[in-house]
Protein backbone atom coordinates (compact mmCIF):
# COMPACT_ATOMS: atom_id res chain seq x y z
CA UNK A 1 0.00 0.00 0.00
CA UNK A 2 1.44 3.62 -0.84
CA UNK A 3 -0.08 6.30 1.20
CA UNK A 4 0.60 10.09 -0.11
CA UNK A 5 -0.57 12.90 1.50
CA UNK A 6 -0.84 16.07 -0.63
CA UNK A 7 -1.07 19.68 1.48
CA UNK A 8 -2.01 22.83 0.37
CA UNK A 9 -0.17 26.34 2.01
CA UNK A 10 -0.07 29.42 1.94
CA UNK A 11 1.86 32.12 4.49
CA UNK A 12 1.42 29.01 6.95
CA UNK A 13 5.26 28.31 8.38
CA UNK A 14 3.87 28.65 12.42
CA UNK A 15 1.82 25.64 11.66
CA UNK A 16 3.11 23.57 8.97
CA UNK A 17 6.06 22.27 11.03
CA UNK A 18 3.70 20.90 13.55
CA UNK A 19 1.50 19.45 10.97
CA UNK A 20 4.24 17.30 8.95
CA UNK A 21 5.98 16.29 12.50
CA UNK A 22 2.47 15.01 13.19
CA UNK A 23 2.92 12.79 10.10
CA UNK A 24 6.02 11.58 10.74
CA UNK A 25 4.54 10.12 14.28
CA UNK A 26 2.03 8.03 12.05
CA UNK A 27 2.20 4.59 12.53
CA UNK A 28 1.18 4.50 9.05
CA UNK A 29 4.12 7.18 7.48
CA UNK A 30 3.63 8.68 4.20
CA UNK A 31 5.24 7.72 1.29
CA UNK A 32 5.38 10.96 -0.11
CA UNK A 33 4.54 14.12 1.07
CA UNK A 34 3.31 16.40 -1.97
CA UNK A 35 3.61 20.28 -0.48
CA UNK A 36 2.09 23.13 -3.03
CA UNK A 37 2.64 26.52 -2.04
CA UNK A 38 0.05 28.68 -3.30
CA UNK A 39 2.63 31.90 -3.05
CA UNK A 40 3.56 32.07 0.35
CA UNK A 41 5.35 35.46 1.48
CA UNK A 42 7.02 33.52 5.02
CA UNK A 43 9.04 30.63 5.05
CA UNK A 44 7.03 28.01 4.53
CA UNK A 45 8.29 25.74 2.37
CA UNK A 46 11.80 25.81 3.98
CA UNK A 47 9.65 24.88 7.29
CA UNK A 48 8.01 21.66 5.70
CA UNK A 49 11.86 20.47 4.21
CA UNK A 50 13.21 21.13 7.64
CA UNK A 51 10.60 19.12 9.15
CA UNK A 52 10.37 16.01 6.28
CA UNK A 53 13.55 14.73 7.59
CA UNK A 54 13.76 11.77 5.52
CA UNK A 55 10.43 11.46 4.04
CA UNK A 56 10.11 12.32 0.50
CA UNK A 57 8.47 15.83 -0.17
CA UNK A 58 7.79 16.70 -3.78
CA UNK A 59 7.13 20.75 -3.49
CA UNK A 60 5.21 22.77 -6.06
CA UNK A 61 4.50 26.20 -6.95
CA UNK A 62 0.96 26.76 -6.87
CA UNK A 63 -0.96 29.06 -9.79
CA UNK A 64 -1.94 31.73 -6.64
CA UNK A 65 -5.44 31.33 -7.06
CA UNK A 66 -6.37 30.13 -4.08
CA UNK A 67 -8.79 27.30 -2.79
CA UNK A 68 -8.08 24.01 -4.42
CA UNK A 69 -6.86 25.38 -7.31
CA UNK A 70 -3.23 24.85 -6.44
CA UNK A 71 -3.35 21.22 -5.68
CA UNK A 72 -4.65 19.87 -8.45
CA UNK A 73 -1.55 21.59 -10.73
CA UNK A 74 0.11 19.69 -7.43
CA UNK A 75 -0.87 16.25 -8.92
Amino acid sequence: MTCVVVMAGLNGARFVGDQVASLRRQSLRPDLLIYSDDGSTDDSPAQVRRTAGDMPVRMSQGPVRRGGANLWDAL
